[in-house]
């Protein structure tokens, strides 16, 4: 059973990139609570050495972060500074955590708005304002926005091969409209693809046909 969980948390780190597994986490409940057990179990010198050192092969963090909204604030002005845009996705794939909580101050401001109880403090909305922080998120990204989606995605996967998986479906829509104007722009018909476009997508290893790939 234990080493059945370990390879639960392996596949949670694919997936997320590291082992911070929230308690209550709705993919797999257990998962969470046997994380949260080998922590009370490390603290208490219970914890044999061997699953100890496995855990830490890993990654494992025996005491769990708490993120303040001043990190999160400073997160905030790095990720504007390296991307150029304070738009981001609830689904940033090389470190969720941070797009979850973009979504969440969004939920917040929301009920805010409305007058309704909200974790957050007018004096941090106002912080967040100052830093241009977008509070109705767009339902259609620029193109810059997304291909810069697609550059962390290279990063951590290796490829730009986005599959339509429920946490990259809307990338994956944007890659394949990327081909269908591609080849829009080849054959001479309308398109909203150019030249300089083809030349940022391919410096980043983007394949323009799945299927001569798959056949070489």
């Amino acid at each position: 059973m234990w080493q059945s969980r370990l390879n639960d948390l392996r596949n949670y780190k694919k997936e997320h990139g590291d082992c911070l597994v929230p308690n209550r986490y709705k993919g797999h409940r257990r998962l969470g609570e046997w994380v949260q057990t080998q922590r009370c179990l490390y603290k208490k010198s219970l914890l044999r050495k061997d699953r100890m050192e496995a855990l830490e092969v890993e990654g494992f963090v025996w005491c769990k972060p708490t993120f303040t909204f001043q990190n999160r604030l400073l997160e905030f002005i790095a990720y504007r500074e390296i991307y150029g845009t304070c738009s981001i996705p609830a689904n940033f794939p090389t470190y969720r955590a941070f797009g979850y909580w973009a979504r969440d101050v969004r939920f917040d401001y929301g009920k805010f708005r409305k007058g309704k109880p909200s974790r957050l403090t007018l004096d941090q909305f106002e912080a967040l304002d100052v830093e241009g922080f977008i509070w109705v998120e767009r339902e259609h990204l620029s193109w810059r926005e997304r291909f810069l989606q697609l550059v962390e995605f290279r990063k951590r996967f290796g490829h730009c091969n986005v599959s339509r998986t429920r946490d990259c479906k809307s990338l994956a829509h944007w890659v394949e409209y990327q081909r269908a104007q591609y080849w829009k722009h080849y054959t001479g018909d309308k398109s909203t693809m150019t030249r300089q476009k083809i030349e940022e997508l391919e410096n980043i290893g983007f394949v323009w046909c799945l299927r001569a790939r798959r056949s070489g």
